[in-house]
């Protein structure tokens, strides 16, 4: 099994939605509209042939409603998963963005310094009077 597959299959539908240009939408609609013309069309025509109206301007009216509406809300849906995917792409762009820009493998200059072995041993000759002119120096056997 492959890792991130649900990360890829997400990632890969929002870049259809956008970059796949009118077959995107035809791809995204036409499950829709064939449920349309399969269940909902014949329903609405059994209702109109069993008032015997199916010559009526009533159906045909009714018939250019119905198509009409699912076609504005389908194209208002497609719209609205569009934002959608474009704003899970920016967010996923910027998250992935400050993790590079915060990345810094040798940030030594961000770390605390060690004081080393140089340092402590200074210190330690200068306040044995070492440097002071004491002349009882700091090392045993090295006096004046």
């Amino acid at each position: 099994m492959q890792q991130g597959g649900g990360f890829q299959q997400a990632n890969q539908y929002d870049q259809n939605l956008l970059g796949g240009g009118p077959e995107a939408y035809q791809n995204f609609s036409s499950p829709y509209l064939q449920q349309f013309q399969e269940q909902i069309l014949p329903q609405i025509a059994e209702r109109f042939g069993g008032m015997g109206a199916l010559s009526s301007s009533g159906f045909a009216q009714s018939l250019g409603g119905a198509a009409s509406g699912l076609q504005s809300q389908l194209a208002q849906l497609f719209s609205q998963l569009q934002g959608q995917a474009a704003q899970r792409q920016q967010g996923q762009f910027q998250n992935l963005s400050q993790i590079g820009l915060n990345y810094s493998p040798f940030a030594y200059h961000e770390k605390q310094g060690s004081t080393g072995f140089v340092s402590p041993f200074l210190t330690g000759l200068a306040q044995g009077g070492a440097f002071n002119g004491g002349g009882g120096g700091g090392f045993p056997g090295m006096g004046g």
